[in-house]
C-alpha cells in the first residue's frame, strides 16, 4: 500500500511539473530545488553586440561613463579586460530575469591558442547565419579566456556576422585560480604526462557555469568542430516545451562517466549505472541543456560548502568520483530528481547530430554530400581524431555555408 501511494504521489508531482513549465517556464514554485534565478539584476541591451548584416563596422552602443561624459561603450563584453572590471563570480552571487521560452541561447566555449579548432568558428558562425532561423536565436554567447578578450573585443567591433553576439570571459564564470586548478588536477590528466589538461576539464564546467548569463530557457552548447547542417528552427528542437536528446550510441560513453557523476549526486534511484544502458539519454557536444535545471545543479554541488569548479575538482583526486563530464552530471542531476522526461524527449527519427565524423581517421571517407541530405540531424562534427587538418575540413564544408 506504501508502494501504491508513493508512485501516485510521483505521478502528481510530474503532473504538477508539466503545467508549471506549460504555463510560465517557472519550476521554482513547487519545486525550489529548480532555481529560477527571479530577480532585479536583468541583463541590459548594452551588454549585447548586435552583429547584423554584412561585413561592416557595427554601430554600437553609447554608455554613460561616471563623471556623466557619452562615449563608446566599454562595458558591452562580459569582462574584466573590456572595462568591466567585476570580481570572479561567487558562490549564489547572480539573479536573474524570467528567462525568455520561445529563443534559443547558443553557447561556444573557445581560446585563440586552439591552433586545430580555433581556425573553424569562423565556418560554425556562417552555418548559424545559413541555417538558424533568426527569429529562433537569442544570441551566442562567446565564452572565452581573459587574456584572449583584447583580441575578440577588436574583431567584433570591425566586423559582423549576422547575429546577436556576446563576449564572457571564463574569469566571471570560474572561481579557481590557474595554479589551484593545476594543483587539483591529477597528474596523469596533466598535457605533459599525456592527458587532456587541465583546461579541458574546466570547459566541460564552463558549459553549465554559463547558465548563470543565459537568458532564455533552452541553451545549446558547441564546440569549434560543431556546424549546423540544414534549416532549423526553435520547433524543430524543442517539442511542447521538451528538448530534444541524441540518445543513447554505443561506445559513446563511458560506463565510468555516469557511475562518476551517479556517486557524485548521491543518487537514490541508482541513475548513474541505469543510464547506462537507457536509450533515453543525452549525448556529447552539440546538446541541448534546460537552463533552470542546470543552475540547480549548481546549486546542489555548492550547497556542500564550496564554489561549483572547486568542488568537482576536488572530486578528481577519489578513483570513485574522477571521470564526471558536464552532461553525464547535468543527466544524471535530472534523473535523480525525476525531470527528465519533464524537460527532454527522445524522437528516434530526429536526432541532434550526424556522427560520421566522430572516428579516428573517418574523414578519409567522410561524404559531405550525404552528411547534408540527411535531414534527420541538425548538426554535422568533425573532430579533430577523423584526421583532416581545419584547413581540408573548412575547404570541404565552407561552400556549403554561402
Amino acid at each position: 500500500m506504501l508502494g501504491l501511494v508513493a508512485v501516485a504521489l510521483g505521478v502528481v508531482m510530474v503532473l504538477i511539473l508539466l503545467v508549471e513549465i506549460a504555463s510560465t517556464g517557472n519550476l521554482s514554485q513547487q519545486h525550489p530545488e529548480i532555481d529560477t534565478g527571479s530577480g532585479e539584476d536583468e541583463h541590459e541591451k548594452r551588454d549585447i553586440i548586435t552583429t547584423e548584416g554584412p561585413l561592416k563596422h557595427p554601430k554600437l552602443p553609447k554608455t554613460q561613463d561616471s563623471v556623466g561624459n557619452i562615449k563608446p561603450s566599454e562595458l558591452l563584453l562580459r569582462g574584466k579586460t573590456a572595462g568591466n572590471d567585476q570580481p570572479r563570480r561567487k558562490k549564489g552571487a547572480n539573479q536573474h530575469p524570467p528567462l525568455i521560452k520561445d529563443k534559443l541561447t547558443l553557447v561556444l566555449c573557445t581560446w585563440s591558442g586552439d591552433t586545430e579548432g580555433f581556425p573553424r568558428v569562423e565556418m560554425l558562425f556562417s552555418s548559424v547565419s545559413k541555417f538558424l532561423s533568426k527569429k529562433s536565436l537569442h544570441e551566442l554567447l562567446l565564452v572565452v579566456p581573459d587574456g584572449d578578450f583584447p583580441h575578440f573585443k577588436q574583431e567584433f567591433q570591425q566586423r559582423t556576422v549576422g547575429f546577436p553576439v556576446r563576449l564572457v570571459a571564463d574569469e566571471r564564470l570560474k572561481t579557481l585560480e590557474k595554479e589551484e586548478m593545476l594543483s587539483l588536477t591529477p597528474k596523469g590528466e596533466l598535457k605533459e604526462n599525456g592527458g587532456r589538461g587541465a583546461n579541458y576539464r574546466m570547459q566541460m564546467l564552463l558549459k553549465l557555469l554559463i547558465s548563470k548569463e543565459v537568458q532564455t530557457a533552452f541553451y545549446i552548447t558547441l564546440d569549434n568542430d560543431v556546424f549546423f547542417k540544414r534549416p532549423t528552427e526553435f520547433s524543430d528542437l524543442i517539442i511542447n516545451g521538451k528538448a530534444i536528446v541524441q540518445g543513447r550510441e554505443a561506445g559513446r560513453h563511458r560506463a565510468s562517466w555516469w557511475s562518476a557523476s551517479g556517486t557524485i549526486l548521491q543518487n537514490p534511484h541508482d541513475c548513474g549505472s541505469s543510464l547506462v544502458r537507457d536509450p533515453f539519454q543525452i549525448g556529447v557536444t552539440p546538446a541541448i541543456l534546460h537552463t533552470h535545471a542546470t543552475r540547480s545543479l549548481i546549486s546542489t554541488i555548492e550547497a556542500r560548502n564550496g564554489t561549483f569548479d572547486r568542488i568537482l575538482f576536488q572530486y578528481l583526486s577519489n578513483k570513485g568520483t574522477a571521470d564526471w563530464t558536464e552532461y553525464t552530471l547535468y543527466w544524471s542531476f535530472i534523473c535523480v530528481k525525476n525531470y527528465g522526461e519533464v524537460l527532454h524527449t527522445h524522437l528516434p527519427d530526429r536526432r541532434l547530430y550526424d556522427t560520421s565524423g566522430f572516428a579516428w581517421s573517418s574523414f578519409d571517407s567522410y561524404d559531405v554530400d550525404a552528411v547534408f541530405k540527411d535531414n534527420s540531424t541538425f548538426f554535422g562534427v568533425v573532430q579533430s581524431i577523423s584526421g583532416a587538418p581545419s584547413a581540408d575540413v573548412i575547404k570541404a564544408l565552407s561552400p556549403r555555408f554561402v
